[in-house]
This record gives structure tokens, sequence and C-alpha cells, in this order.
């Protein structure tokens, strides 16, 4: 459970960056039995791939029929292949000058609309002014877009990662002791 756990911990470690590092480090000296195994994790360049093995080996020693751990192993790939996904979208984000002309692509319309639409406005309801609650609101809607466009760039930085991991630990964890148990009730 706790190979499970470490997985997702150094997965939100690696889409985290070094802020993240000393938390990772605390966490995993305090949840993990084997220290030996934190120190060579803490010590590797792609934490969450060293991770990923170490799933791998741990339900190598778990007692298995074959066809299960087929599908284990299938479901390891999968998230293997999830995780090269997810560092491609976290190494390539936008370039900043895309944001930037956007947003000033978007302001200049935004302050400029008001002039276009008047006298549409002048001629159908005889009045300009409704052209100022037209624009404002044409603009929060418009900026409003630009903003999710923006946090969408990088959305690890969004994402309550932290609350993910503690989920898997929790379920992990219950999973075993439930298994636990449960042995116990049929043995008995």
């Amino acid at each position: 459970a706790i190979a499970v756990w470490v997985l997702s911990r150094s997965i939100m470690n690696r889409f985290m960056g070094d802020d993240d590092d000393d938390n990772f480090k605390k966490q995993l000296r305090n949840e993990c039995l084997d220290q030996n195994l934190v120190e060579q994790l803490i010590q590797e360049e792609d934490r969450a791939s060293a991770a990923l093995m170490e799933v791998s080996l741990v339900l190598d020693d778990i007692p298995v029929d074959e066809k299960r751990r087929v599908e284990i192993d299938k479901s390891l790939v999968i998230l293997g292949d999830t995780l090269m996904a997810c560092d491609r979208i976290f190494a390539s984000p936008v370039p900043l000058v895309y944001t930037r002309h956007t947003a000033r692509f978007l302001s200049m319309w935004v302050l400029l609309v008001p002039f276009a639409i008047h006298d549409e406005f002048q001629r159908v309801l005889n009045t300009g002014l409704p052209v100022i609650p037209t624009a404002a609101i044409l603009a929060l809607f418009l900026f409003g877009i630009e903003e999710l466009a923006v946090q969408l760039e990088e959305p690890f930085s969004i994402l309550p990662l932290e609350r993910y991991c503690d989920e898997i630990k929790k379920s992990t964890t219950g999973m075993i002791e439930w298994s636990t148990k449960s042995r116990r009730i049929k043995s008995d």
C-alpha cells in the first residue's frame, strides 16, 4: 500500500517542482519503514519512474494468479504511458509570448468594441447608454475565458494533487485492512 502512495506522491513531486522537495522528503521519511529505499528514491533523478518500478517489484512479491498478474502489469504499463503523457504536457507549456499576445489583443478588442457597436445601439434603441453595460459584460466573459485558458496551460498547478495523494493512501490502506480482516474471518 505504501508503494502505491509513494508512487502518487512522487508523481506529485515531479509536477510541483522544487517548491515541494522538502515536504516530499519529509513525508517519505515519516511514512516509509524502509529508509534505505527512501534515500535511494530521493537521490533518483526520475523519482516517479523509480517509484513505478518499485510498485512493480512489490507486486512481484504478492501471491497472485497469472491472469491477475498480467492485468496488473497491463495497468502499470498504462500508468507509465499516462505519466509520460503528463510529462509532455508539463514540459511543453504554451510559450509566454502567446499568452501575452492573446491578452493584449483581447484588451485592445474590448477597448475598441464600444466604438464599433455604439452607432448600432443608437440606431436601434435611440440611445448609446446600453453600450457601457454590454461592453462590460462582454469583457467579463472574454477575460474569464482567457483566464481559464491561462490556467489550462499548466493544469498541474491548479489541481489538488496533495488531496489526491491523501485519498490514494487512505484507499490503499483501507483495502489492506479489509483484506487482513477478511482473511482472519475466513480462517476462523
